[in-house]
């Protein structure tokens, strides 16, 4: 089993490729503060990414609809407290 990691892995050229996808859903300051801390910037340079960065992931959301093509959707605002949103339960 092989898990790949990444931002905007759902693009329609990719759609065959995947046998599962897990679309992880947090808000924008959350994402951020993540990114910020993952990257080991300042987080009062959030801004300097966003107009990088931030235009592209909107324009990917909107065309690809990562959410909707997602086998799985989990809230994962609270790192720790995770919720499945959408996909199989568990029995």
């Amino acid at each position: 089993m092989l898990v790949l990691d990444g931002v905007m892995l759902q693009h329609e050229e990719l759609a065959g490729v995947w046998d599962v996808t897990v679309f992880l859903e947090v808000g924008k300051e959350t994402e951020v503060k993540r990114i910020m801390a993952r990257d080991g910037r300042d987080p009062d340079l959030a801004g300097g990414y966003l107009q990088r960065h931030g235009e592209a992931h909107k324009i990917y959301r909107r065309v690809c609809k990562p959410q909707a093509r997602a086998a799985f959707l989990v809230d994962n605002e609270e790192f720790e407290a995770a919720e499945l949103l959408r996909g199989p339960r568990k029995r």
